[in-house]
């Protein structure tokens, strides 16, 4: 008995010795979660380190306004492109010149400019090239996001979960970003002023061995508006880049159109960022006639049809009718075109015979003194009177 007694009191010894060694040694679950998804955040801002040769092709859309960058880069030389609903842009870094090419909107002309030296070029080709994979940009991602964790104003979730990106294994982890506590020079720093967004909730899916970020998003509130941003890889290729060759027919122009093209990008963004529901599609619609592009119709959700049937005289694309949805706008795109090319024939694709009569009056090839195009007012109305669903009213015919 005596003997059971001495080695009970041995083991509970070892157990009590062990147990303080857990205790000293050993992390809680939760904190040693959270310092596995820190460590592989700080993996995937070290994304792009040491890229010297490589193809880079990515998607961000920012509230459903997408832009699609294709980047490679040889050796010191180096283009990135650019696709958004308007346009397509690509720029070119050579060793002897910088070249900017241009088509807009998009599928039309391709112009090419060499923009080397000038100044009013110069802040947006540094915003293209602000793009490129660089150990600089590696290393102010890194250091700032240190900064965020250890400050606290970075706070990862102990929690990650396998996932999937395109068929590429990756791990999803999330963390909160809040800066309203900075001080006025961390604000500095960050670009935070007293009127910017200050929380924002990321998650994103990383590559555990490679640090590859193959999708990412977070979203915030502002001006009582959620935004949400989303960014995925459409393709990484280290050493996948081939010789970077300067475009033909370099000449003047792509600097003036340009312009043009930022000027309605911008537009379009703000129908994007400021505007929700009718009001966006409207405003998106607009974006479509002042540029006579179909494509950016397609944008328009619940006023598609109708941005389509706008088009038809100012570009007499004969394309566009077959795609129209709605059996009513369809008759109003017939009319529309009939009276833009002063062709009857396009009557007789008409469905709603009651509109046949005044698409054929419209038709008519005008006579030598005539006013020019027709009384649009009184195309509405009519629209108005004889369409099947009451609020369908096309937009004009004219030429």
């Amino acid at each position: 008995m005596e003997y059971q007694q001495k080695i009970l009191l041995l083991v509970t010894g070892v157990l009590v010795v062990f147990a303080l060694y857990l205790a000293l040694t050993m992390t809680s679950p939760g904190e040693a979660d959270t310092k596995a998804a820190e460590a592989l955040l700080m993996k995937a801002m070290g994304f792009g380190s040491d890229a010297k040769d490589y193809s880079y092709v990515f998607t961000e859309v920012m509230d459903d306004y997408k832009t699609t960058y294709t980047i490679a880069r040889n050796g010191n030389e180096s283009t990135v492109e650019v696709e958004n609903p308007l346009s397509v842009k690509k720029a070119y870094f050579l060793n002897n010149d910088t070249i900017l090419c241009i088509s807009y909107p998009k599928g039309g002309n391709n112009i090419c400019s060499t923009v080397q030296g000038m100044d009013d070029t110069q802040l947006y080709m540094k915003s293209l090239k602000a793009n490129l994979l660089s150990d600089a940009m590696v290393s102010i991602n890194t250091g700032n996001m240190k900064y965020l964790i250890a400050k606290g104003y970075a706070k990862p979730s102990p929690d990650m979960t396998n996932g999937s990106v395109g068929g590429k294994q990756c791990k999803w982890l999330s963390y909160v970003v809040d800066m309203s506590g900075l001080t006025l020079d961390e604000a500095a720093r960050f670009g935070i002023s007293t009127t910017s967004p200050k929380v924002f909730s990321w998650r994103m899916c990383v590559d555990d061995a490679a640090g590859y970020i193959y999708e990412k998003n977070f979203n915030y509130s502002f001006q009582n508006l959620q935004h949400i941003y989303d960014y995925k890889l459409d393709s990484y290729q280290p050493n996948g880049a081939g010789p970077i060759t300067a475009p033909e027919n370099v000449n003047e122009g792509a600097v003036k159109v340009l312009f043009n093209e930022r000027e309605q990008q911008s537009k379009l963004a703000i129908c994007y960022i400021n505007q929700r529901g009718a009001e966006r599609e409207n405003c998106i619609a607009d974006i479509a006639l002042v540029n006579r592009n179909k494509a950016i119709c397609e944008l328009a959700g619940s006023t598609r049809d109708r941005c389509l049937v706008a088009l038809v005289p100012l570009t007499k694309d004969i394309t566009i009718c077959p795609t129209i949805i709605s059996p009513s706008f369809t008759d109003d795109c017939y009319i529309e075109l009939g009276g833009a090319l002063k062709n009857s024939t396009w009557c007789g694709s008409i469905q709603n015979q009651s509109k046949v009569g005044f698409c054929m009056n419209v038709s008519k090839p005008k006579e030598a003194g005539s006013a020019p195009g027709i009384d649009i007012d009184k195309f509405l109305n009519y629209v108005d009177k004889t369409n099947d669903t009451t609020n369908n009213t096309a937009n004009g015919t004219g030429e």
